[in-house]
Protein backbone atom coordinates (compact mmCIF):
# COMPACT_ATOMS: atom_id res chain seq x y z
CA UNK A 1 0.00 0.00 0.00
CA UNK A 2 1.15 3.18 -0.71
CA UNK A 3 2.43 5.17 2.33
CA UNK A 4 -0.28 8.27 1.05
CA UNK A 5 -3.19 6.24 1.99
CA UNK A 6 -1.94 4.38 5.01
CA UNK A 7 -2.93 6.77 7.64
CA UNK A 8 -6.83 6.67 6.55
CA UNK A 9 -6.53 2.77 6.31
CA UNK A 10 -5.01 2.99 10.18
CA UNK A 11 -7.64 5.19 11.13
CA UNK A 12 -10.41 2.63 9.62
CA UNK A 13 -8.81 0.09 11.64
CA UNK A 14 -8.68 2.26 14.89
CA UNK A 15 -11.95 3.00 14.43
CA UNK A 16 -13.48 -0.70 13.68
CA UNK A 17 -11.26 -1.89 17.16
CA UNK A 18 -13.07 0.47 18.83
CA UNK A 19 -16.06 -0.68 17.81
CA UNK A 20 -15.63 -3.87 18.22
CA UNK A 21 -14.97 -3.22 22.25
CA UNK A 22 -18.43 -1.20 22.65
CA UNK A 23 -20.93 -2.61 25.00
CA UNK A 24 -23.57 -3.37 22.26
CA UNK A 25 -25.21 -6.47 20.69
CA UNK A 26 -23.20 -8.42 18.08
CA UNK A 27 -25.56 -7.41 15.41
CA UNK A 28 -24.99 -3.89 15.99
CA UNK A 29 -21.27 -3.89 16.13
CA UNK A 30 -21.24 -5.85 12.61
CA UNK A 31 -23.51 -3.29 11.11
CA UNK A 32 -22.03 -0.41 12.57
CA UNK A 33 -18.59 -1.45 11.21
CA UNK A 34 -19.83 -2.20 8.00
CA UNK A 35 -21.07 1.76 7.90
CA UNK A 36 -17.77 2.43 9.14
CA UNK A 37 -15.50 1.03 6.71
CA UNK A 38 -18.29 1.66 4.24
CA UNK A 39 -17.68 5.72 4.76
CA UNK A 40 -13.81 5.59 4.99
CA UNK A 41 -13.52 4.02 1.10
CA UNK A 42 -15.61 7.14 0.63
CA UNK A 43 -13.73 9.39 2.67
CA UNK A 44 -10.77 7.93 -0.22
CA UNK A 45 -12.93 8.88 -2.81
CA UNK A 46 -13.39 12.46 -1.62
CA UNK A 47 -9.38 13.08 -1.70
CA UNK A 48 -9.15 13.23 -5.69
CA UNK A 49 -5.43 14.91 -5.05
CA UNK A 50 -4.82 11.07 -3.80
CA UNK A 51 -6.08 9.77 -6.75
CA UNK A 52 -4.76 11.50 -10.10
CA UNK A 53 -2.17 8.82 -10.65
CA UNK A 54 1.27 10.17 -12.51
CA UNK A 55 1.98 6.74 -14.01
CA UNK A 56 0.53 3.93 -14.50
CA UNK A 57 2.47 1.84 -11.62
CA UNK A 58 1.21 4.08 -9.66
CA UNK A 59 -2.86 3.12 -10.49
CA UNK A 60 -2.08 -0.51 -10.58
CA UNK A 61 -1.05 -0.07 -7.22
CA UNK A 62 -4.31 1.93 -6.21
CA UNK A 63 -6.58 -1.11 -7.49
CA UNK A 64 -4.35 -3.98 -6.92
CA UNK A 65 -3.44 -3.02 -3.40
CA UNK A 66 -5.16 -0.14 -1.46
CA UNK A 67 -8.89 0.29 -3.01
CA UNK A 68 -9.65 -3.95 -1.94
CA UNK A 69 -7.94 -3.02 1.42
CA UNK A 70 -11.02 -0.94 2.18
CA UNK A 71 -13.41 -2.62 0.46
CA UNK A 72 -13.12 -5.83 1.67
CA UNK A 73 -13.77 -5.37 5.39
CA UNK A 74 -17.39 -4.15 4.09
CA UNK A 75 -17.73 -7.13 2.15
CA UNK A 76 -16.18 -9.34 5.41
CA UNK A 77 -18.90 -7.68 7.87
CA UNK A 78 -21.76 -8.45 5.70
CA UNK A 79 -20.38 -12.16 5.48
CA UNK A 80 -20.53 -12.26 9.03
CA UNK A 81 -23.85 -10.52 9.41
CA UNK A 82 -25.30 -12.63 6.93
CA UNK A 83 -23.65 -15.71 9.14
CA UNK A 84 -25.03 -14.80 12.45
CA UNK A 85 -28.72 -13.95 11.20
CA UNK A 86 -28.73 -17.60 10.43
CA UNK A 87 -27.46 -19.27 13.15
CA UNK A 88 -30.12 -22.35 14.45
CA UNK A 89 -31.68 -21.52 17.44
CA UNK A 90 -30.92 -25.49 18.87
CA UNK A 91 -27.60 -25.75 20.11
CA UNK A 92 -27.35 -28.74 18.84
CA UNK A 93 -27.17 -27.77 14.85
CA UNK A 94 -24.95 -24.99 15.52
CA UNK A 95 -21.77 -27.22 15.03
CA UNK A 96 -22.90 -28.25 11.58
CA UNK A 97 -24.03 -25.20 10.61
CA UNK A 98 -20.39 -23.77 11.34
CA UNK A 99 -19.25 -26.19 9.07
CA UNK A 100 -21.05 -25.86 6.49
CA UNK A 101 -20.43 -21.85 6.11
CA UNK A 102 -16.68 -22.91 6.31
CA UNK A 103 -17.47 -25.91 3.40
CA UNK A 104 -19.25 -23.35 1.23
CA UNK A 105 -16.39 -20.76 1.59
CA UNK A 106 -14.62 -23.57 -0.65
CA UNK A 107 -16.71 -22.83 -3.90
CA UNK A 108 -15.20 -19.37 -3.76
CA UNK A 109 -11.80 -20.37 -3.76
CA UNK A 110 -11.95 -22.92 -6.24
CA UNK A 111 -13.85 -21.06 -9.34
CA UNK A 112 -10.86 -18.64 -8.53
CA UNK A 113 -7.79 -20.73 -8.00
CA UNK A 114 -5.90 -19.72 -10.80
CA UNK A 115 -6.29 -15.67 -10.18
CA UNK A 116 -5.80 -16.40 -6.64
CA UNK A 117 -2.00 -18.38 -7.23
CA UNK A 118 -1.56 -15.27 -9.35
CA UNK A 119 -2.27 -12.58 -6.73
CA UNK A 120 -0.63 -14.31 -4.05
CA UNK A 121 2.65 -15.44 -6.21
CA UNK A 122 3.23 -11.70 -6.49
CA UNK A 123 2.79 -12.04 -10.23
CA UNK A 124 2.39 -8.52 -12.54
CA UNK A 125 2.54 -9.48 -16.37
CA UNK A 126 -1.56 -9.43 -16.48
CA UNK A 127 -1.60 -5.97 -14.28
CA UNK A 128 -2.13 -3.82 -16.62
CA UNK A 129 -5.29 -6.00 -18.24
CA UNK A 130 -6.43 -6.52 -14.51
CA UNK A 131 -6.05 -3.53 -12.72
CA UNK A 132 -5.53 -0.25 -15.27
CA UNK A 133 -9.56 1.20 -15.50
CA UNK A 134 -9.06 2.83 -18.69
CA UNK A 135 -8.05 -0.58 -20.34
CA UNK A 136 -11.33 -2.66 -19.59
CA UNK A 137 -14.53 -1.28 -21.15
CA UNK A 138 -17.05 -0.12 -18.30
CA UNK A 139 -20.11 -2.14 -19.43
CA UNK A 140 -17.75 -5.72 -19.74
CA UNK A 141 -17.43 -5.42 -15.65
CA UNK A 142 -20.34 -7.63 -13.99
CA UNK A 143 -19.55 -8.23 -10.63
CA UNK A 144 -19.93 -4.74 -9.61
CA UNK A 145 -21.97 -4.07 -5.61
CA UNK A 146 -22.27 -1.77 -2.65
CA UNK A 147 -18.73 -1.91 -3.02
CA UNK A 148 -18.18 -0.28 -6.06
CA UNK A 149 -20.21 3.33 -5.36
CA UNK A 150 -18.19 5.02 -7.49
CA UNK A 151 -17.76 3.73 -11.41
CA UNK A 152 -14.67 5.74 -12.17
CA UNK A 153 -13.07 3.84 -9.78
CA UNK A 154 -13.13 0.37 -10.69
CA UNK A 155 -10.71 -2.12 -12.61
CA UNK A 156 -11.52 -5.46 -13.92
CA UNK A 157 -9.98 -7.54 -11.20
CA UNK A 158 -9.94 -5.55 -8.11
CA UNK A 159 -13.34 -6.92 -6.98
CA UNK A 160 -12.07 -10.00 -6.87
CA UNK A 161 -8.87 -9.21 -4.57
CA UNK A 162 -11.72 -7.40 -2.75
CA UNK A 163 -13.42 -10.68 -2.30
CA UNK A 164 -11.06 -12.71 -1.83
CA UNK A 165 -9.36 -11.10 0.90
CA UNK A 166 -13.26 -10.99 2.68
CA UNK A 167 -13.43 -14.15 2.45
CA UNK A 168 -9.91 -15.26 4.02
CA UNK A 169 -10.49 -13.31 7.02
CA UNK A 170 -14.36 -15.07 7.38
CA UNK A 171 -12.26 -18.57 6.42
CA UNK A 172 -10.38 -17.59 9.70
CA UNK A 173 -12.81 -16.08 11.80
CA UNK A 174 -14.79 -19.36 10.81
CA UNK A 175 -11.96 -21.54 12.40
CA UNK A 176 -11.89 -19.87 14.93
CA UNK A 177 -15.50 -20.55 15.60
CA UNK A 178 -15.16 -24.50 14.56
CA UNK A 179 -11.99 -24.81 16.84
CA UNK A 180 -14.12 -23.15 19.81
CA UNK A 181 -16.66 -25.70 19.58
CA UNK A 182 -13.83 -28.60 19.50
CA UNK A 183 -12.10 -27.34 22.83
CA UNK A 184 -14.82 -26.54 24.41
CA UNK A 185 -18.48 -28.53 23.37
CA UNK A 186 -20.65 -27.81 26.24
CA UNK A 187 -19.61 -24.18 25.87
CA UNK A 188 -22.89 -22.15 23.67
CA UNK A 189 -21.69 -20.85 20.72
CA UNK A 190 -24.58 -19.59 19.13
CA UNK A 191 -23.57 -15.88 19.60
CA UNK A 192 -20.46 -14.17 17.73
CA UNK A 193 -17.87 -13.37 20.27
CA UNK A 194 -16.03 -10.51 20.89
CA UNK A 195 -12.73 -12.08 20.34
CA UNK A 196 -14.18 -13.73 17.23
CA UNK A 197 -15.02 -10.73 15.62
CA UNK A 198 -11.31 -9.20 16.05
CA UNK A 199 -9.79 -12.40 14.35
CA UNK A 200 -9.18 -10.52 11.36
CA UNK A 201 -7.49 -7.70 12.58
CA UNK A 202 -4.69 -10.15 13.02
CA UNK A 203 -4.11 -11.57 9.58
CA UNK A 204 -3.94 -8.15 7.62
CA UNK A 205 -1.10 -9.50 5.42
CA UNK A 206 -1.82 -10.83 1.38
CA UNK A 207 1.45 -12.80 1.39
CA UNK A 208 0.01 -16.12 3.03
CA UNK A 209 -1.47 -19.61 2.31
CA UNK A 210 -4.85 -20.74 0.95
CA UNK A 211 -7.67 -20.97 3.49
CA UNK A 212 -8.18 -24.26 1.91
Amino acid sequence: MHPIFKPLYLEMLSSLCFTLSMDLPEESKISNCFWISNDYWKKLLLSPEHLEFQNDDLEIDFYRNVKPKFTSYQQYFILLYESHMFIPPDPLQIPAYWRRESKSLQGFFKEHRSFIRYYLTGKTHKDKEYFLPKRVPIKSILSYSVYDINMDYCSSHDHLVRSYLAHKMFAIFLRQKIKTLIEKPSHNCSRLKDRDLHVHFRTDTTADKYPF
